[in-house]
């Protein structure tokens, strides 16, 4: 995995991808290997775990909700805290926000959005 700019080369079994990072939705861990989610509905499985992913994606526009899942927060529709939280991306999937990372959350959410209102 490299970075190049706002773009990052995948790897994935048949190929190597270069992805604008600003275009991933979401990363699903599965196993070793991670199932990214773009903006125009392209899936493919990243043959990283989704802890490298983080480490590359680690700047204002991600999170890591849970265990399994780091979304671009760009890509949210709403989040709900009744029954639980859970974040609704705009292309329709739900997610939910693990116990222990829901203040951070919330904070996060907080703070991004009155920093595009500044």
């Amino acid at each position: 995995m490299k970075m190049l700019g706002r773009k990052i080369l995948l790897k994935t079994q048949d190929d190597d991808i270069v992805v604008d990072i600003d275009t991933i939705v979401y990363c699903i861990a599965d196993g070793n290997q991670c199932k990214i989610k773009l903006e125009d509905d392209h899936e493919f499985m990243a043959q990283k775990p989704l802890k490298h992913m983080e480490y590359y994606l680690d700047d204002v526009s991600f999170f890591r909700i849970n265990r399994g899942i780091i979304i671009n927060l760009a890509f949210i529709d709403n989040y709900d805290e009744d029954k639980g939280m859970h974040v609704m991306m705009t292309e329709g999937t739900a997610f939910p926000v693990a116990v222990r990372r829901r203040k951070d959350f919330l904070e996060y959410c907080k703070y991004c959005s009155s920093a595009v209102q500044s």
